[in-house]
């Protein structure tokens, strides 16, 4: 037993050693498998670590240039060895009938131990961060990564939009990273604001129509063309970012017209009661079906229509029924 419970402290020793001299590539891997939501597939994580080394010129997918077996050991050797790609039946084929066998690529460390090593001050030594730091800084350099990979291509991708074409051929075929950058974007954006690891001014530098374009066609949300910053981060459930955009609101000298500024954009000015969401109408529509008593009552202190008509989608208090 004795010696059992000498091994792990071995092992924290072995993979420390091992991970001595890595660099961005080797943090960008292991922050990718430890803090999104759905881990990368071997493809959206070669993306992900050449896009935040600067290593693209452009987020277009070249199979001849980077195939597979290129890409596996790729990772394989960013990561130093301590995550391996697999190939694992796919669930969504296995369960159809009579069906032919389909298997996908997956990423995963070698050994959970390699995982709880990094959570447990191994991913501090490789950022040199404080430690109650490292998850918040991750998730902003994760939001920064998925704002470089969408800015590469940002014309293609509405060009593309408005040929109507098959937009999961597009994503996983021709721009690997496309789909989970604009999805999960302001997800990691909005846990790192609220670490203290990303400043407002982030907002600022947002695609603000790509972003919508992007989760309009992917069926994640139902916002109109003319949707604003706050109603897209009220709509991705970015509620920390979005209490900061209406902090740094206030009311200008034309009755629901609201300014907005931080110290990198001076003045950016929108309609408080402007049409942004299908189903919920404006931002106060927004906020009571996201259940925040607190934006709300934000909102409403900027001077937000309680009843105001919404156009076939549901007016405030019914979003709030809801």
């Amino acid at each position: 037993m004795s010696s059992l419970a000498a091994v792990p402290d071995r092992l924290g020793t072995l993979f420390t050693s091992i991970l001595a001299h890595c660099g961005k590539d080797t943090t960008t891997a292991f922050q990718w498998l430890l803090y999104t939501e759905k881990p990368p597939s071997p493809t959206e994580l070669y993306f992900a670590i050449r896009t935040s080394t600067d290593q693209l010129s452009t987020g277009e997918w070249d199979s001849d240039d980077a195939d597979i077996e290129t890409i596996n050991r790729f990772i394989t050797r960013s990561t130093r060895g301590l995550v391996e790609v697999v190939e694992e039946p796919d669930d969504l084929y296995m369960a159809i009938p009579d069906g032919e066998d389909e298997y996908v690529f997956t990423v995963q460390f070698i050994h959970e131990y390699v995982r709880e090593h990094l959570l447990q001050g191994g991913l501090g030594s490789l950022t040199m961060g404080e430690a109650h730091l490292v998850e918040g800084f991750a998730h902003a350099d994760i939001a920064r990564c998925c704002l470089s990979y969408i800015q590469l291509d940002s014309s293609k991708y509405l060009q593309y939009f408005n040929t109507g074409r098959d937009l999961t051929w597009f994503s996983s075929r021709r721009f690997p990273l496309h789909r989970i950058a604009t999805r999960d974007l302001l997800y990691h954006a909005d846990l790192a604001y609220k670490a203290g690891a990303l400043s407002l001014e982030f907002v600022s530098e947002l695609p603000l129509m790509l972003l919508i374009c992007s989760q309009n066609h992917a069926g994640f949300y139902a916002l109109t063309e003319s949707a604003t910053m706050l109603s897209l981060l009220l709509d991705n459930n970015a509620d920390a970012l979005a209490e900061a955009v209406l902090a740094n609101c206030s009311k200008t000298e034309n009755p629901g017209i609201i300014a907005f500024r931080t110290t990198s954009q001076s003045v950016t000015t929108f309609e408080i009661d402007k049409h942004c969401h299908e189903k919920y109408g404006g931002v106060l529509g927004l906020a009571a079906a996201g259940d925040d008593i607190e934006l709300m009552q934000q909102i409403l202190d900027l001077g937000a229509a309680i009843d105001l008509p919404e156009r076939g989608a549901c007016n405030a208090l019914v979003s709030a029924v809801e």
